[in-house]
């Protein structure tokens, strides 16, 4: 026979074969006629939600894309800027002019005006700060403001010898004496860099950083080794550095919220909840009052099943009020953790969970917009297929190793956690809460194949 013919003919069973096996029918999962290994969809409602809170976690550094200065929900925050390669030398103050500061807006709240009296500039005194470091409280990974007090008045001297204003629409201006820029070229090692911050209560400013396109500049003027030569220095992104700090007004000590669902990525805050997920609640669907989508039973008839059965995908629903949420248009991404110890007290929230020891990341992270346009949807929805298909099979991987699980619930965060003033509030279970925006998990799975 042709050896041709016969790898025409196998050419065209494989396809055959392929298209048989990959054809999919409505509640089948491999389309395959008459089989019991179909696809199954449920709604496990907010009734089994039984317990969930948020709580805030220690503070973090703050050095990313965004310069956070100004007030908000008992947070204050405070960007700092330092210019690196100076000039050498200059004989006197009068060989400095025409010092500028040029600052660029991304967002903004409540700052209608920007002047002299809405924004404070500090020249920093005798604390050495580092970028990738630096927070209210540490000037370093070993080194902190003030002695330990933190940051206050005393890390700084006001500026008064300046004029600040919006020039264009996101573009600050602001002028600086000769003097500072003197001291600065001088003694460089006091060249602790300056403290932007404002007074103005439920209002704030996001800037540019260095490690954009429009970070912050800094120019003057100065007579260079010819006395008569005029030179213009001009800052560029690689020669500073900047963050911000910031600290709870109302208290240092961490807050937790019972029966609330909030996530805010300043002062980071994040979300435990633990739904009812057990072998029972599927076994006995037709009590335990699960909504299925495509069928009238769960397809899992013992725990053997249930620990067996393949999670396709789960999803957690919340609605955000909005209201409550950040008030202005941002990007949130939220990720969800696996909670693994035993021995979380779950009914003593204020003991804050430490990552590796009490959960560990599981999944990867759902990302979205909020806007306060009526166009944006309230509904957020995360992706928890792999923490729900741990609470199925009672086991999970890490590090290599495979371990035994209970259901000890989940964590949820913002992957932006110090970046800015984002939060979001969600509605809970609660009984004055419209059903249709309570959480709910979407369970989508298939049950082990079951010769009847």
């Amino acid at each position: 026979m042709n050896i041709g013919i016969i790898k025409k003919n196998s050419l065209f069973l494989i396809i055959f074969l392929i298209a048989l096996f990959g054809c999919t029918q409505k509640k089948n999962h491999t389309g395959i006629p008459d089989s019991n290994l179909k696809i199954y969809e449920c709604d496990i409602s907010s009734e089994h939600l039984t317990r969930f809170y948020s709580y805030e976690d220690s503070l973090k550094n703050a050095n990313l894309t965004k310069l956070v200065l100004g007030n908000f929900e008992n947070i204050e925050a405070v960007s700092l800027i330092k210019f690196l390669d100076m000039p050498d030398s200059v004989d006197t103050i009068e060989d400095i002019t025409n010092v500028k500061l040029t600052l660029q807006i991304d967002d903004r709240l409540n700052f209608e005006t920007v002047d002299n009296q809405s924004l404070k500039i500090g020249k920093i005194i005798d604390n050495k700060w580092f970028e990738s470091d630096v927070t209210w409280l540490t000037l370093s990974d070993s080194t902190e403001w003030n002695e330990g007090s933190g940051f206050s008045e005393s890390a700084y001297e006001l500026l008064e010898d300046l004029e600040i204003e919006e020039t264009t629409e996101d573009t600050i201006s602001i002028t600086l004496s000769n003097q500072l820029i003197f001291d600065w070229i001088e003694a460089d090692s006091t060249n602790y860099g300056i403290a932007i911050f404002s007074e103005q209560e439920n209002s704030f400013i996001e800037l540019y950083s260095t490690e954009t396109a429009n970070y912050s500049v800094l120019e003057f003027d100065f007579l260079g080794a010819e006395a008569d030569t005029s030179v213009h220095y001009t800052s560029a992104n690689s020669s500073a550095y900047d963050a911000f700090i910031y600290h709870k007004t109302d208290g240092d000590e961490l807050q937790y919220y019972d029966d609330k669902l909030l996530v805010k990525n300043v002062f980071p805050t994040k979300m435990f909840l633990k739904f009812d997920i057990t072998d029972e609640l599927f076994i006995d669907s037709e009590s335990t009052g699960i909504t299925f989508l495509n069928s009238d039973i769960s397809g899992i008839q013992d725990s053997t099943d249930f620990h067996r059965t393949r999670v396709n995908k789960a999803t957690l629903i919340l609605h955000r009020i909005e209201e409550n949420s950040y008030s202005l248009a941002g990007n949130y991404s939220l990720k969800p953790y696996l909670a693994i110890d035993e021995n979380i007290d779950i009914d003593n929230p204020e003991t804050p969970f430490v990552y590796s020891e009490d959960y560990i990341s599981y999944g990867d992270a759902s990302y979205g917009e909020i806007d306060s346009d009526s166009l944006f949807t309230s509904q957020i929805e995360i992706d928890v297929t792999d923490i729900v298909q741990t609470m199925f099979s009672g086991s999970y991987d890490s590090l290599g190793d495979t371990n035994t699980y209970e259901n000890y619930g989940m964590i949820i965060k913002s992957i932006y956690e110090n970046y800015d003033f984002l939060l979001i509030d969600f509605y809970t279970n609660d009984e004055s809460v419209d059903e249709v925006l309570r959480p709910k998990l979407k369970i989508i799975y298939t049950p082990p194949y079951n010769e009847q």
